[in-house]
């Protein structure tokens, strides 16, 4: 019994570590061999957190929507790339679309955004993306599906990207994905006529949606998970600077893996935070950073008040529906 417990333990940790790790780091080589950076997306090492670490019950019960969402995605964000349309038409569309899909398919995937938005933000037309988050998705979906088919422990729900409650209140999807919508697209447009492309990189735009979702939304939690993001991104890109493109970046996940888990933080952007600079390729390592910290901070803080102003203007209306109610009531009886 002691035995097939110890057993198990080396098989989950192997599944939740080595086999992120590994990911990252097979994309990070071949993107080297075969000279094109359009290999790396940096939502695979967050997808592999997702499906085989935090393991929330809607992927699962359904482990082929990594693959077939993360596929489709990938090839609508390439197809609106090619398609030249300006990126105040393509990327809203793209983010429209995807919110459409996690709403619709109540997925907790949402890494989606950027699987999406990466080619239209940083011009990557490469049917080689195609091919790599397929090839990702796909090998994560088989391990998912063989690893619950042996029934290697229970599903654990996940604590950030499946819960859209905050301060203990229920607040409907449809109200965060609408209010983040309305942020996002006034951020995109901001970063589009004035700011360098990182400012509104696609881990950005996850990291703001998941911190909607999250059950936290206050000053604290604010304080902690902007000094992780900014964490992350500057790991990322002092490695992939100073200790080389595989390297560096591969140590800059392993570190930033081992801190999430340690400070208990399912926070999967993150880890796409490590490897962002494969595709950013920063010139000034300080304003990257920079841009990196006032993304996540505007998306966050517009994002709360956007989400609060909804709900108090939800609730305000449905109070005098029944005030009005009441009135007549009242005047009935008269």
């Amino acid at each position: 019994m002691r035995l097939k417990a110890i057993t198990k333990l080396r098989s989950d940790y192997s599944l939740e570590y080595l086999v992120p790790v590994g990911v990252v780091a097979v994309m990070l080589v071949v993107a080297k061999i075969t000279g094109d950076s359009a290999v790396v997306f940096p939502e695979a090492g967050a997808l592999a957190f997702i499906t085989l670490s935090l393991r929330p019950k809607a992927i699962v019960n359904r482990a082929y929507l990594v693959v077939l969402l993360g596929t489709f995605d990938a090839g609508l964000g390439t197809l609106l790339d090619r398609a030249v349309l300006s990126p105040y038409l393509a990327e809203p569309l793209a983010l429209a679309i995807v919110l459409a899909e996690l709403y619709l398919f109540e997925s907790p995937l949402v890494p989606l955004i950027s699987i999406t938005m990466l080619p239209i933000v940083f011009r990557i037309g490469s049917p080689l993306y195609i091919l790599s988050v397929f090839v990702v998705s796909g090998a994560l979906t088989l391990i998912s599906y063989v690893r619950e088919r042996k029934s290697v422990g229970p599903a654990e729900g996940s604590k950030s990207l499946n819960d859209s409650a905050g301060d203990g209140k229920e607040v409907s999807k449809l109200l965060i994905f609408g209010a983040f919508f309305v942020v996002a697209m006034l951020w995109i447009s901001i970063s589009n006529a004035y700011l360098p492309l990182f400012f509104m990189a696609p881990p950005v735009i996850v990291s703001g949606l998941d911190w909607l979702m999250g059950r936290k939304i206050n000053s604290r939690f604010l304080l902690r998970r902007a000094g992780l993001v900014v964490f992350s991104a500057a790991v990322g890109e002092i490695a992939y600077r100073y200790l080389g493109h595989v390297t560096g970046s591969t140590l800059a996940f392993v570190t930033v893996l081992i801190v999430l888990r340690l400070l208990k933080d399912p926070h999967p952007p993150l880890l796409a935070f490590s490897i962002l600079p494969q595709v950013v390729h920063p010139t000034d390592p300080v304003l990257y950073v920079v841009g990196i910290f006032s993304g996540v901070a505007v998306l966050y803080l517009l994002g709360a008040l956007a989400l609060y102003s909804f709900e108090f203007l939800k609730r305000f209306k449905a109070k005098q529906v029944c005030l009005d109610r009441s009135i007549e009531h009242m005047e009935e009886a008269e």
